[in-house]
């Protein structure tokens, strides 16, 4: 920001009087610090639970495995219906108590997936996982929902 001359008349003088543009800047402060503290992302305020129905990805294995599927949360959110791929095909679990998991064995070639329905409150998350045991290590996939 540059200073400006202004040329005044004191009489018969004229002085050249350099005056800085302190209000230009005092403006461009406050202007630059607002946008700043607009962007926060806190939002203490909110208070609608989330509504969530989300999974992971689905993959194929490739031999016969044990697999340990999760369902946890933070903050006390809730499953009213989760389903995954067990060995004889899909399972549903009504209302499960959080923490969840359970393995089971896949048959070669079958699906690998775990999905939800649930609700998330203010500040809180719920999250699925699944854990492929294979003989040369562990594939894994896991996805969340809510704040």
């Amino acid at each position: 920001m540059e200073d400006f001359i202004r040329f005044s008349n004191f009489g018969n003088q004229r002085a050249i009087v350099i005056m800085k543009n302190n209000n230009f800047r005092l403006f461009v402060f406050v202007f630059l610090f607002t946008i700043v503290a607009s962007c926060s992302k806190k939002d203490s305020g909110n208070t609608t639970p989330t509504a969530c129905n989300f999974g992971t990805n689905t993959v194929n294995t490739n031999s016969e495995v044990a697999v340990t599927y999760n369902a946890t949360n933070k903050t006390s959110g809730t499953i009213s219906s989760l389903t995954y791929f067990g060995a004889n095909g899909v399972v549903v679990v009504t209302s499960p108590t959080l923490p969840w998991t359970i393995t089971v064995t896949i048959p070669q070639g079958k699906p690998v997936n775990i999905t939800a329905i649930g609700t998330a409150p203010p500040g809180g998350s719920l999250y699925l996982t699944y854990a492929i045991g294979y003989t040369n290590g562990v594939i894994s996939n896991s996805t969340g929902c809510g704040n």
